[in-house]
């Protein structure tokens, strides 16, 4: 099948000027990147021998930690995202919550300059919630 350069300009037109929604069982954050103390949880008081022989960070390395953001806002969640039973009764984050993902998970789609994820619903870890909250949870 031929596609015209009309439906292509179309398609140009929509990317620039719509708006993108999850679909199925996805969910769409948009990524943030903070300092937390939790990394501090997985580095050892003493120096490994490969961090001995390998101080300095390498351009990939500094590409992998910008890639590697695991929490995120809530934008929107697909029609099927926690459905079906198949992941409790009920959705474990809702538009606004702030959410913990897997490092790596989701596609990374930039819109104006916004680092936005697509996953699928389990890759959602947890939700960061004020501490007096946490206790109505548990």
């Amino acid at each position: 099948m031929y596609i015209s350069d009309e439906d292509v300009n179309a398609a140009k037109e929509l990317i620039a000027n719509g708006e993108a929604v999850p679909v199925g069982y996805r969910v769409m954050v948009r990524s943030i990147h903070v300092d937390t103390n939790l990394d501090s949880y997985s580095k050892s008081e003493f120096p490994t021998l490969g961090e001995i022989e390998f101080q300095d960070k390498t351009d990939d390395e500094a590409v992998r930690q910008s890639v590697g953001t695991y929490f995120g806002l809530v934008v929107d969640v697909g029609d099927f995202a926690y459905g079906g039973g198949r992941l409790g009764d009920k959705p474990w984050v809702e538009k606004s919550d702030v959410a913990i993902f897997e490092r790596y998970a989701g596609v990374r789609v930039d819109f104006n300059g916004d680092e936005y994820r697509f996953m699928n619903d389990e890759n959602i870890l947890g939700k960061i919630m004020p501490k007096s909250e946490v206790e109505n949870v548990k």
